[in-house]
């Protein structure tokens, strides 16, 4: 008996263990599903604003690039989504001697466009880095969610 309830307590626990990994696959799946949907679009371009000045802060945390242009009070930020952060962060520490131009969603500060004397990075270039980074949390979420499945309903083996 002693052996049996054993083998019945480990069958137990690697089910538990199983389940959950499988739910915890699933929820993280659905957060990914969610994120793709709310973040999938970048707003018009004629809904957007121009501004133009020089850098007075820059900083890279979460993800993104939080930046102010002198004489304004707009927190700006360019996410992590839009792509090429590295060369972003470079045209934007040129412009704290020089002036960029930049095409902004006056609602929320995020930055769509910026040009620079030393380069610029595109709505276009912008909008298609959103479209590929909502893309592949669709197709991962949806292999999560999947795998979850799989894990917490399928017949442990």
């Amino acid at each position: 008996m002693g052996t049996r309830a054993a083998l019945s307590a480990h069958l137990w626990r690697r089910i538990s263990l199983r389940s959950a990994v499988g739910w915890g696959c699933i929820a993280w799946g659905a957060v990914m599903l969610l994120s793709a949907s709310l973040w999938a679009g970048v707003p018009p371009r004629e809904g957007l604003e121009r501004t133009r000045g020089q850098v007075e802060t820059l900083q890279a945390r979460g993800g993104a690039l939080h930046f102010a242009l002198a004489g304004q009070d707009t927190p700006l930020r360019y996410l992590q989504r839009g792509g090429d952060v590295e060369g972003v962060r470079r045209l934007l520490e040129d412009a704290r001697t020089r002036q960029v131009l930049l095409l902004v969603e006056p609602s929320s500060g995020v930055v769509y466009e910026i040009e620079g004397d030393s380069g610029a990075r595109r709505y276009e270039q912008v909008r298609d880095a959103w479209r590929d980074k909502s893309g592949t949390d669709v197709g991962l979420g949806l292999a999560l969610m999947f795998v979850g499945a799989r894990l917490a309903f399928g017949r442990p083996r």
